[in-house]
């Protein structure tokens, strides 16, 4: 039995692991500096560092109230980014830490949008608003874009449950506010403009850009043992990455350089695979559906009623 649940997650997190090694040789491909493969191999391994942690501590993040309240917590980084990070040309998207720059949300909305798709609680539904705040004021249409699409999957197989409808009204709010405010950026080389520039190249650089979008959703495809929403939300956050890199001068996940999106990529991987941050135990979600004589969790019940 315990076999045949970590095979799943141990498949998926090579696919993730390989999704990123493919994007190290795209920018080797590309004529990157060798420093810029290094560092996202650098960001695989902390994001397999970083879910190993969780993994360590799953005991207690299958707490409800313990883990909402971390989630939380942990989301507060993004709008203090916008508050106190630096702010060239008018964006306040990034932290530097120990000379390294980080962006937090694209490490923090992709596990956010899954853990709210596993149990949208009210707690994880104020999670999402504080993100969906955060990107507003940052602005940063493509991470809220992310959020947007993320948790709008997130709720789509919830029809009767009003409350969760919340978090991708405040993610859409604040994509909306995003776009009005975000001003004209450059494109920065091997981080923004990757999948046209590689299919430019030539055929070589293009197969390998086909193979790492294709290797990014791989996951999905042994998470048969999580929600149908987390899925969905899964998909939903990456596809909406993805098409903004291709909108426009938005960093290109996993594919190009960047460690955050690696970061955030890794961990919403490992949290669709794996009872972290989810609901609560198989047994204890049955009794507490029989009681209440319908699925559903406490925020469902409370906006329907």
């Amino acid at each position: 039995m315990v076999s045949g649940t970590r095979q799943p997650h141990s498949l998926a997190i090579a696919a993730a692991s390989a999704a990123v090694l493919v994007g190290c040789l795209l920018l080797l491909l590309s004529g990157a500096p060798l420093r810029m493969p290094v560092m996202n191999f650098a960001a695989l391994l902390i994001g397999l560092t970083a879910l190993m942690i969780l993994r360590a501590a799953g005991g207690l993040l299958r707490r409800p109230a313990l883990a909402d309240a971390a989630l939380l917590a942990i989301t507060m980084a993004i709008p203090l980014t916008a508050l106190f990070g630096p702010q060239p040309d008018g964006v306040a998207r990034w932290l530097v830490i120990a000379g390294v720059t980080i962006q937090p949300a694209l490490m923090l909305v992709p596990p956010l949008a899954i853990a709210f798709a596993l149990r949208p609680s009210l707690l994880r539904l104020a999670a999402v608003a504080c993100a969906a705040l955060g990107l507003a004021l940052q602005p940063d249409p493509a991470a809220a874009a992310m959020l947007a699409l993320g948790t709008l999957a997130a709720v789509a197989g919830r029809p009767r449950e009003v409350g969760p409808w919340v978090g991708p009204a405040a993610a859409l709010a604040a994509l909306a506010i995003a776009l009005l405010r975000t001003p004209p950026l450059p494109a920065v080389q091997f981080v923004e403009h990757v999948l046209p520039n590689a299919i430019a190249a030539g055929p070589a650089t293009a197969l390998v850009a086909a193979a790492g979008i294709a290797l990014l959703f791989l996951p999905l495809l042994g998470a048969d043992g999580r929600s149908r929403q987390a899925r969905l939300a899964f998909c939903g956050v990456w596809l909406a990455a993805l098409l903004a890199a291709l909108a426009g001068t938005y960093p290109t996940p996993v594919l190009g350089f960047g460690g955050s999106a690696i970061v955030g990529y890794i961990l919403s991987v490992g949290l669709l695979h794996s009872g972290i941050l989810g609901s609560r135990s198989p047994s204890a979600a049955a009794a507490a559906q029989v009681e209440r004589g319908r699925p559903g969790d406490r925020l469902g019940d409370l906006a329907v009623r």
